[in-house]
Order: structure tokens, then sequence, then C-alpha cells
């Protein structure tokens, strides 16, 4: 039934907020895996602006059109790569989203 709402949403980009921690997987990896039936050899990776890591995506075939499926931080994080607390991360999240924005929707 997830499959079914996201064709009915019929969206342009997935945001999937939620990273993997202590042995559970990301919410994007679950989409990847247990939705779109997609091998883990599919997913790829940009650098984040600010913070020392890399995020990754991957393409999905929703309605006859690809539609890049992001993980990404939770809005509420408050502790990522080192940095903690609402102020010292939203910044560098704020900046990355950005930059999803220009890789992602070129409209």
């Amino acid at each position: 039934m997830i499959l079914e709402e996201i064709k009915l949403c019929d969206p342009d980009i997935i945001i999937c907020c939620g990273l993997s921690a202590r042995g559970i997987k990301a919410n994007s990896t679950l989409l990847q895996e247990y939705i779109f039936g997609l091998e883990d050899d599919v997913c790829k990776t940009f650098e984040s602006e600010e913070l020392n890591r890399e995020w990754s995506y991957f393409y999905a075939d929703i309605n006859n059109k690809s539609v890049p499926v992001i993980s990404f931080a939770h809005p509420q994080a408050t502790c990522l790569n080192g940095k903690r607390g609402h102020e010292d991360l939203f910044k560098p999240l704020y900046k990355d989203m950005l930059k999803i924005k220009e890789m992602f929707l070129k409209k």
C-alpha cells in the first residue's frame, strides 16, 4: 500500500528523513529494498557542503518517471557528525537542502 500511496502522490523527489543508526536501516534503504525492490548497487552519493559526510540517493521508477530518493537527516536532528544542537546543525543542513534542490529539481 505504501507504493500505491507514493504513486498517487506522483512526486518529483522523495527526501527520506531518518538515517541508519545502531543497526537500524535508514528510511531510504527501507524504501529501496522493500518498496521498490532495488539492489544495493543502485545507490550513489554526493558530498555535504559543510558536514564531513556524504548523502546517498537512488532513482526509482514512479509513474514512468525517474524520481530521486535521497537519504537525509531529520530536520530536528540534534547530533550529526560531531555537531550538536539545532543551531550548529541548521545552517549546514540548510545548505545541503539548497544543494539538493539545485541537483535534483532543475526546472
